[in-house]
Order: C-alpha cells, then sequence, then structure tokens
C-alpha cells in the first residue's frame, strides 16, 4: 500500500496579520517552555512575511507596467536602452564596414541596416558592440583580429 502525501507549509497561509496573530498566540500556547517550538514557529512568520512582501512588491510591479504600456501616468522607473552608435565604433576601431563585420562575426548587411538604424543589434550582438565601445582594441585582441 502506497501512501500520498503532500508538503504542508504553514507560511503559505499566513496572509495578514490577523493570521500571523493568530498563528503566533496558537504556537505560544502549544509550546509550552519548548524554545525550539517557539523559534520554528518565528521562522514560519517570517518566510511568511517574505512572502507576502514578494507577492505584494510582483503585484505592484505589474499594476505599474500595465499602467505604463497603456500611456497611464505611473510610478515606473523605466530604463530604455542604450542607443549604440554602431558606425562611430566601427569609425573609432578604424576598420571598413566589411573587415568590422568580418572581425565581429556579422553579415555585412547586418552591419549596414545597423548603421543606417533601421534595425538594432540584439542579444550578445548588443553587449559586444557595448563593450567595443568602451574598449575596441580589447576585444578585437580577445577575438584576435589586430586592428
Amino acid at each position: 500500500m502506497t501512501i500520498n502525501t503532500t508538503r504542508w507549509d504553514s507560511a503559505e497561509y499566513l496572509k495578514t496579520e490577523e493570521d500571523i496573530q493568530l498563528y503566533l498566540e496558537a504556537c505560544l500556547e502549544e509550546a509550552g517552555d519548548d524554545p525550539a517550538f517557539i523559534a520554528h514557529a518565528l521562522d514560519i512568520i517570517n518566510r511568511a512575511k517574505d512572502m507576502n512582501q514578494l507577492a505584494t512588491s510582483i503585484k505592484q510591479g505589474l499594476i505599474e507596467a500595465i499602467e505604463h504600456t497603456a500611456g497611464q501616468p505611473s510610478q515606473a522607473v523605466v530604463h530604455p536602452p542604450k542607443t549604440i552608435d554602431v558606425k562611430a565604433i566601427r569609425e573609432q576601431v578604424g576598420m571598413t564596414q566589411t573587415a568590422f563585420a568580418a572581425a565581429f562575426g556579422v553579415s555585412l548587411s547586418t552591419l549596414r541596416h545597423w548603421e543606417r538604424g533601421d534595425r538594432t543589434p540584439k542579444g550578445p550582438a548588443r553587449v559586444l558592440l557595448h563593450v567595443a565601445a568602451r574598449e575596441p582594441h580589447a576585444v578585437l585582441r580577445a577575438l584576435g583580429k589586430a586592428s
């Protein structure tokens, strides 16, 4: 015969300050003079408070994101990505479009789109270009391409 059980976590049921107060009172009555029981109860209360704070923070963030997306006034802090001037980076390195594209592993067509501004670098290419803007020769050395 197999008995299936599920994990019980009291912290998941302590949603309000009143829930926490009632739980603590019950634990104090049950504990008698067992300090380990009280310490365990306090750990559960701390975890419940952390979970409640996290849930509140996530909810607030979602509300702010929805307001911002809808064009409504919001307290959301927006961090627009920094623009990358790919042409300026290439010129700083002193390379032709063909040489730069080959050195950085992108197609010449992609590089031209980036330089015209009708496309923007994404993901790892964006990161590499940000690093190259600050330390172009170090990037070229790391890639094994002397400038």
